[in-house]
């Protein structure tokens, strides 16, 4: 995340969250090097990461997109994306996906070739500070006006890029991911998240979280969010939409930040340290890398989990345990 975004994202209307949180006792931060990580130079832009194809794909360098070997973290080039990409990437269909911010809208990229095969236009929220969602058979993006106000959903078809549905959703909607059954939207403002049926748009489900949530993911069985005031981490049991529970990760909030599901961990792109590992299985902290460094992105895959801090110029490639 840039860390543009502010910690206290919940308006005068809007109570705080009174969700319960578990504040357990973390493991000690360990440093990159003492991990078996590398250090990559990388420029002040660099920014989302998503892990797919066996290649590291990093918003803001080069071209647009860089693109390194997810394993060995050699240089592969970058993507022209022309539309400047921003907010959360994606992975899915044979294709990674980023959301643009200038024009707004979302650009297709082959892997294989690293070339932007499509863009389509959307009036996105100029906010860098979300992502797309990519699953359930289609694209999904957040559309219409800064701060969402006419907030939509839109469903874009990932062979043709057609926008076939736009679904309203309530303002205050931050992102926007696809998995498990559902298309899920995180609201900072009213503090939940959505369920929206893929097939008919229709919201199915209203869930209370921690304060401030804002990126999440999809995976491991669950939804994986980050409620950024808080802190924490909250999962969410797709199956009968219930919040399983919030645990205390950074007890000053997040600035900025990013949360991804890979390699069978969760990754909390934190303050306090650069990435917390959450256990799937039992929610628990196993690992903190660090020392934190500003704000990022974070992702794994291909056995190697990615980092970025755009606040110091680099790139973390750290072997997964």
């Amino acid at each position: 995340g840039s860390g543009a975004s502010p910690v206290t994202a919940t308006t005068t209307s809007v109570p705080p969250s009174s969700v319960a949180l578990a504040e357990p006792k973390l493991p000690a931060i360990q440093p990159v090097a003492k991990v078996g990580g590398a250090t990559i130079k990388a420029s002040r832009e660099a920014d989302w990461v998503v892990v797919a194809h066996d290649r590291a794909w990093i918003s803001g360098l080069g071209k647009g997109v860089g693109v390194y070997d997810a394993r060995t973290g050699r240089p592969l080039g970058s993507v022209a994306v022309p539309e400047v990409p921003c907010a959360a990437t994606d992975a899915g269909f044979g294709a990674v996906w980023t959301a643009t911010c200038e024009p707004s809208g979302v650009s297709r990229i082959d892997p294989a070739t690293a070339r932007v095969t499509g863009h389509v236009r959307l009036s996105a929220t100029p906010e860098g500070e979300s992502s797309i969602g990519v699953g359930e058979g289609a694209v999904w993006a957040l559309i219409d006006g800064s701060d969402c106000r006419r907030c939509a959903v839109a469903r874009i078809d990932p062979k043709t890029l057609k926008v076939t549905g736009r679904y309203p959703v309530p303002g205050g909607a931050a992102a926007v991911r696809a998995g498990l059954g559902g298309v899920w939207v995180t609201n900072s403002q009213t503090d939940s998240v959505l369920r929206l049926d893929p097939s008919t748009g229709k919201i199915v489900a209203t869930i209370p979280v921690a304060s401030g949530p804002r990126f999440f993911d999809v995976g491991a069985g669950a939804v994986w969010v980050m409620a950024q005031n808080a802190g924490a981490v909250c999962r969410i049991d797709p199956a009968d939409n219930r919040l399983v529970g919030c645990t205390v990760i950074d007890p000053t909030g997040v600035q900025g930040g990013d949360l991804t599901v890979g390699n069978g961990f969760v990754w909390f792109r934190g303050t306090a340290a650069l990435v917390a590992q959450v256990d799937p299985k039992n929610g628990r902290v196993v690992r903190r890398i660090g020392p934190g460094e500003g704000s990022g992105s974070a992702a794994a895959g291909s056995g190697q989990l990615w980092i970025s801090a755009h606040d110091v110029s680099k790139l973390y490639r750290v072997p997964v345990q």
